[in-house]
């Protein structure tokens, strides 16, 4: 006899939880690494066969895109049933009802975002009628049930009745539970402050040399915004991480800059059918509207590329960054990594920005002591989409799962991680301490932090004493379905279906979006495009 070594079998504690979760709707409350994901197949497979015939499908949501391929794959791999996967980036368009009627009947488990689920419904490609797991039967997975530490029975509750589902745990096999999610110790390191200045440090720093303070106001170029992430570069890595976030940045901001112009240019070029004799009119056209303030960014710019980008190797510096020319807090981690290196160490540190992860990831590997150990990559949420670089917006979705596969491959040790690899991204096991670093400064930020949460409390506790009108008379007007389709609008909703509806209109290259204007506070009017068809009245 064979045995499919790709087929888990459940532990005592997982079938506990299988159990109860089909006597009721249930959120299980596991520690990470408890193989939550499993039960879910488990309970998966169950209600497949349970509503066998009946054209329902099962909807198994995921808090960050990153997790919709990790989870998808593993549903595919443990069931028999069929498994499509869709996130913003991969989702067909929503007026596309045909492809989303297509998609939604030849599938048995679909494995997305909360965002597209909730496009679906709103434009009536589906209804809740239809889903399994939804409402009545809701399975929830999470390591972190409390979002409210100072108040965590209210916390509970009020989950509880948002999912219309009880928190439960492991009761009868928490030993063997804790074999398989092993707490990780935490240790807390002091470091410093930063000083004022790096006496050590080469040079002027490379905003003294953009002069950015003194930019044009013609050039789009947030400076307040970039001012104070170089700042919290400088204070959290040091004055050559800080001018690195800055190359980076301005130089993709420049870039795009010289891109428009060169497109309005072609867009002139093209209405007036003009054309050099010798046909090569690209340079000329671009340099003929580039501001000259532009010009002297892409020249400083160049003439610094030796210190912070390396063509032939851009995940790393092209130079040796000493430790003086670090923070207090960087050199501290160094010292940790370099103490707890091994030759099967791997390890994910996590920051708050993604300039910040996007800076450390390639300066780690550059600093004398930790050359040769340390491989590291960098794992960062996909942000919104726009002209910004990839380390500022986010990452593109297939170099986040590149980022994820070769830790998981061990071709990087040392991951580089936001908020997006906090909780549910299956990684092998890494060192189990855990690491704080507290500036001297810190205690009176935290007690600056709870004064003003002391004062919003009390506003909050004074508006609660204030009349209010009835929840169901609230939730009945902010609702509007159209009785034909099913379709959904609320006030959350409208602004973002008029803007898809105005992004409908057909246009060429040289015409601009045409986006709906809004004018009024509480009360507002709507003017939409002349050139949208004529819209029926419900």
């Amino acid at each position: 006899m064979t045995v499919d070594m790709d087929v888990l079998i459940p532990r005592r504690y997982q079938e506990e939880i299988f159990v109860r979760a089909q006597q009721g709707n249930v959120i299980a409350a596991l520690d990470t690494g408890s193989g939550k994901t499993y039960i879910s197949t488990l309970l998966i497979k169950w209600v497949a066969a349970r509503d066998i015939g009946l054209g329902r499908i099962i909807v198994f949501l995921v808090p960050k895109v990153a997790l919709v391929q990790q989870q998808g794959d593993f549903i595919a791999q443990q069931t028999p049933l069929r498994v499509s996967q869709f996130c913003g980036a991969t989702a067909m368009d929503m007026s596309d009802r045909a492809g989303w009627k297509k998609q939604l009947s030849g599938s048995d488990v679909f494995v997305m975002t909360a965002q597209i689920f909730l496009n679906i419904l709103t434009h009536s490609h589906w209804s809740l009628e239809n889903i399994s797991l939804m409402r009545p039967k809701v399975f929830g997975m999470t390591a972190s049930p409390i979002w409210n530490p100072k108040d965590a029975t209210e916390s509970l509750a009020t989950l509880e009745r948002n999912l219309d589902a009880k928190v439960i745990a492991v009761r009868d096999h928490v030993d063997e539970l804790m074999g398989h999610s092993p707490k990780p110790e935490e240790v807390i390191h002091e470091y410093p402050l930063p000083p004022d200045l790096y006496p050590e440090y080469p040079g002027h720093s490379l905003w003294q040399r953009l002069s950015l303070g003194f930019l044009p106001a013609e050039i789009d170029i947030p400076v307040e915004r970039i001012m104070t992430r170089y700042q919290v570069a400088n204070h959290s890595l040091g004055p050559y991480a800080a001018d690195l976030y800055l190359y980076l940045d301005i130089k993709q901001r420049v870039e795009q800059l010289v891109h428009n112009a060169h497109e309005a240019d072609m867009s002139f070029l093209a209405l007036t059918q003009f054309v050099t004799k010798d046909g090569d009119h690209g340079s000329n056209i671009e340099n003929s509207t580039l501001h000259p303030r532009v010009k002297q960014l892409q020249n400083v710019l160049k003439e610094c590329s030796h210190l912070f980008e390396d063509e032939s190797n851009p995940d790393m510096v092209p130079v040796e960054v000493p430790l003086k020319w670090c923070s207090p807090k960087l050199r501290m981690l160094a010292d940790i990594l370099f103490a707890h290196y091994t030759a099967t160490f791997q390890g994910i540190v996590f920051v708050e920005q993604r300039h910040v992860a996007a800076c450390l990831a390639r300066i780690l590997p550059c600093i004398p002591q930790l050359n040769h150990l340390i491989r590291c990559g960098q794992l960062i949420g996909h942000g919104a989409s726009h002209t910004a670089s990839a380390h500022l917006k986010g990452m593109a979705l297939k170099t986040q799962q590149d980022s994820v596969n070769f830790f998981r491959k061990r071709q990087v040790n040392l991951l580089i991680a936001t908020s997006v690899a906090e909780e549910g991204l299956d990684f092998p096991s890494v060192d189990k301490d855990r690491y704080r670093a507290f500036s001297e400064s810190e205690p009176q930020l935290r007690m600056v932090y709870q004064m003003r949460e002391d004062a919003a409390k009390k506003a909050e506790e004074a508006e609660e004493a204030e009349d209010h009108d009835d929840p169901a008379d609230i939730l009945e007007r902010e609702r509007f379905v159209v009785p034909s389709t099913g379709a959904v609008l609320t006030y959350n909703s409208s602004i973002s279906l008029l803007g898809h509806l105005c992004s409908l209109i057909p246009r060429d290259r040289f015409t601009p979006v045409q986006l709906p204007k809004y004018s009024g506070n509480n009360v507002a009017t709507v003017r939409l495009p002349s050139s949208l068809p004529y819209l029926p009245i419900f």
